[in-house]
């Protein structure tokens, strides 16, 4: 019983030392709050792949362009692209998917870089005719050329199409 717990309190401590230089600034650094909003384009998903277990668990490679929406500390929208590669998975019985999803964001009001990086996505359905659903959401989006040294720690949770919140980090 001894080691179960030294085992879980090693577990706790590893986990912690991972998660919190993520969630932080680092020092010095600005944290200043954001929001984004991402707006599908029509008709620009593409499905890559998809595989059908014979339990009716989908497995799914897509490709997706979106309208995006940045705003800064309440400024005013940034607008911008963005290219998303999503592996998921989704089980029909339990109505409930798990995504891993890749983002390239870049912006058209603010050219010479990007944000790059990749969130986790579960999404669940509220009715059985699978029309409305919920997500959870976290991604961490690193900058590149003119937004080096930046990151953006964002999230969401809500019905689909909601706007997300979290954090942009500046040196």
């Amino acid at each position: 019983m001894r080691n179960k717990k030294l085992v879980a309190a090693f577990g706790l401590l590893l986990l912690i030392a991972i998660v919190a230089p993520v969630m932080a600034a680092p020092p010095g650094a600005q944290k200043v709050p954001i929001t984004l909003k991402f707006i599908p384009v029509p008709s620009s998903a593409v499905t890559l792949e998809r595989d059908v277990t014979p339990s009716g668990v989908t497995h799914s490679l897509l490709v997706g362009v979106y309208n995006l929406q940045l705003r800064i500390d309440g400024g005013p929208i940034i607008t911008g692209v963005c290219t998303r590669t999503t592996n998921g998975t989704f089980n029909p019985y339990a109505l409930v998917g798990i995504h891993q999803e890749e983002y390239v964001m870049t912006f058209t009001s603010m050219p010479g870089g990007t944000f790059e990086g990749e969130a986790g996505l579960k999404f669940y359905f509220t009715d059985s005719t699978r029309a409305n659903w919920d997500m959870k959401t976290h991604g961490v989006f690193h900058g590149t050329g003119a937004f080096e040294g930046q990151m953006i720690i964002a999230g969401y949770d809500g019905p689909k199409g909601g706007t997300w919140s979290g954090y942009l980090l500046k040196p």
